[in-house]
């Protein structure tokens, strides 16, 4: 009778299946998987099922109960009733009713809970942990943004968790809520805010959104976990959890970024299976839609493709559009439909330029697009008057540059982005450029003399200057090592410890650098200890968390672990150490046509003939054009490929 009780006709079910978690006998089926199959039978927000089609549902999904229920409710009196029906045949079991005034709706909730799981077990009343929240206000936020993160709207749906969580601090759930919402629009500080709630009030999570915390925070939280830990965590989530929608998406989620260095084979195939049960689950689970397009379109699932759009077309334009807009480009592009992509392309403005970071994103991912990225970049730059304006233009520019094979244009562009005339950070990036991506020798020596002139300051008290200084050495001694001098190792990595000393401690960051000095050092004078020295190495990678790793000094430092491996005769750690990098989630990856050029050769030498043609294919389509100094080396992968190609093996 109360229209401000309507939120509950789907709410009821995410606050009965918060309580029903498997602790006490019984669990309740994950929502949305529920209210999928609701739908499909013919559920809306106008229409019901009857009791007959309903216990075809349950039956359907295997469940062994059903519940029936509806809310009565006035400004001041709210009443839950219950059926609670045995599947099949739909004898009941129960009636079970409720009521109370409406800011009590979760006490009636853990009464309500408390019956059913009464009567199934035969039991007196159990004990039950209260519900997360006690306020009517912020049950009422959370349930809005479940609505809103079913349709795909991730953020509005934070603006509901968020208010939650304003109204009650301790709401846990919420929290969690907001973690996951966030993260798939990268608001890191609003994410955290979620991840601090839902860790403080732990304790009244059932067993299974705990593994969802773990999954969602690392199993060290706060302390920070590596990415092979993380995975741990959502596969761990996944087998507790196997009937959750979110559980199959996390799964699928990671295997997208990070396969590569969690040792997956393949990928993209392994994270299309995970998001298939995904959606198998939740048909309406659209936050996965940009992930699952790409990859059904990219190995050729059409009959998944199709079933996406479909649900896609039923969705808010204000919602779908996010994940649309990008796979139309990219499906013109499949489809060899120039007018098309070009149109997108053109559409690109200092207004509109987040269709530039979609190019970039596919460009790293496969190759698509690199041309549409470079064109899109440079008219950026042409139509943004103020310089501060260009900075970050200039900046996706110069990776862009780098990834064509076109240093010079590269070296040009990070001397428009330095902020003053002795830019200590421009001056490291092209030296490793030079290192990295074939850069620009004569910008790089001269960088090269003038941060060795920084080295031998004394260790600055400030935090600034020290970090400087730090990352100064980190790039010199590589470099020096790189041209075969070692006259100044020893100096460097006692700096560096100093340094990591005069910080606070050693992190993974400062023990990977120090240990790929090391590395180089034993490598280039044929030392004994090889082999330890690199085993360290790798090891400390091994336990990097790749979301916060910096995609450039990590790419050198897998490259040197790969070729270490390579001399010693192990080709498949050779193999493993060069194609441990993340997809999709960073677009500073200047250093990727190197490191798929390294794949390309390791896979081949390893036995892996399919994956080198994939990382040739890759590093070619990124280098339609390159400048003439490295025509050379894009023919001789373009030979190479043609070598393989020509075997039996299918790529």
């Amino acid at each position: 009778a109360d229209p401000a009780l309507h939120y509950l006709r789907d709410g009821m079910l995410d606050l009965l299946a918060a309580k029903l978690t498997g602790e006490g006998g019984l669990r309740a089926t994950e929502p949305r998987v529920v209210l999928t199959e609701w739908a499909r039978k013919g559920g809306s927000a106008t229409a019901d099922l009857g009791p007959d089609a309903s216990l075809e549902m349950a039956e359907r999904l295997t469940a062994g109960r059903l519940l029936l229920g509806d809310v009565v409710g006035t400004p001041t009196r709210l009443v839950l009733n219950a059926s609670l029906l045995e599947v099949p045949g739909g004898r009941q079991l129960a009636r079970i009713s409720v009521e109370g005034p409406p800011d009590s709706l979760a006490q009636l909730v853990d009464q309500m809970a408390a019956k059913i799981l009464t009567t199934a077990s035969g039991e007196t009343d159990q004990p039950l942990s209260a519900l997360t929240s006690s306020s009517l206000p912020a049950l009422r936020a959370y349930l809005d943004g479940k609505a809103r993160l079913r349709q795909g709207d991730a953020i509005q749906a934070a603006r509901h968790f968020t208010r939650a969580l304003d109204i009650d601090s301790t709401f846990a759930l919420a929290g969690l809520g907001l973690r996951i919402a966030t993260s798939w629009y990268g608001d890191n500080v609003l994410g955290e805010r979620g991840l601090r709630a839902a860790y403080r009030s732990k304790n009244r999570l059932s067993t299974r959104d705990r593994a969802l915390l773990d999954a969602l925070a690392g199993p060290h939280y706060p302390a920070p976990a590596s990415t092979y830990e993380q995975f741990e965590a959502r596969k761990r989530y996944q087998q507790l959890a196997p009937d959750r929608a979110d559980a199959w998406e996390l799964y699928a989620d990671d295997i997208f970024h990070y396969g590569l260095i969690l040792g997956f084979a393949d990928p993209p195939k392994s994270s299309l299976d995970a998001f298939k049960r995904s959606v198998d689950l939740d048909s309406t689970n659209a936050l996965a839609f940009t992930h699952i397009l790409l990859l059904a379109a990219q190995t050729g699932d059409t009959a998944l493709e199709h079933r996406i759009l479909r649900i896609s077309s039923r969705m808010p334009d204000s919602v779908s559009q996010s994940w649309l807009v990008p796979y139309r480009w990219y499906r013109a592009h499949l489809d060899g439909d120039s007018t098309t992509f070009l149109s997108f392309r053109d559409s690109v403005t200092p207004t509109r330029q987040n269709m530039l970071y979609r190019f970039v994103d596919h460009a790293l991912y496969n190759g698509t697009g690199i041309q549409d990225a470079w064109y899109a970049v440079q008219s950026l730059i042409v139509k943004t008057p103020r310089k501060e304006d260009r900075a970050n233009f200039y900046g996706t520019a110069r990776v862009i540059a780098l990834l064509q094979g076109r240093p010079k244009a590269a070296a040009a562009y990070l001397e428009q982005q330095a902020t003053q005339p002795y830019d200590v950070n421009a001056m490291i990036t092209s030296v490793r450029d030079a290192m990295m991506a074939d850069g620009d020798t004569v910008s790089a020596r001269s960088a090269a003399s003038y941060l060795s002139s920084l080295e031998r300051q004394p260790i600055p008290a400030d935090t600034a200057a020290r970090s400087r200084l730090r990352a100064s050495i980190r790039v010199m001694e590589p470099w020096r090592l790189s041209r075969g001098d070692t006259t100044r190792t020893r100096f460097s990595i006692d700096r560096l410890h100093a340094i990591e000393q005069a910080s606070g401690g050693p992190t993974t960051d400062s023990e990977v650098e120090i240990a790929m000095i090391e590395a180089m050092s034993a490598h280039l004078l044929k030392r004994p200890n090889l082999k330890q020295v690199v085993d360290h190495l790798d090891s400390l990678l091994t336990v990097t968390d790749y979301k916060s790793a910096h995609s450039g000094r990590y790419a050198l430092a897998g490259i040197v672990t790969a070729l270490i491996y390579e001399t010693l005769g192990d080709r498949e750690r050779a193999f493993a150490a060069a194609r441990r990098r993340a997809v999709w989630w960073n677009q500073d990856q200047a250093y990727l046509a190197t490191q798929l050029r390294e794949e390309g050769r390791l896979a081949a030498l390893a036995g892996h003939p399919d994956i080198a043609i994939t990382a040739y294919r890759h590093y070619l389509s990124l280098r339609p054009d390159p400048e003439p100094a490295l025509l050379p080396q894009a023919q001789q992968i373009r030979d190479e490929l043609l070598k393989l190609e020509q075997t039996d093996v299918k790529p």
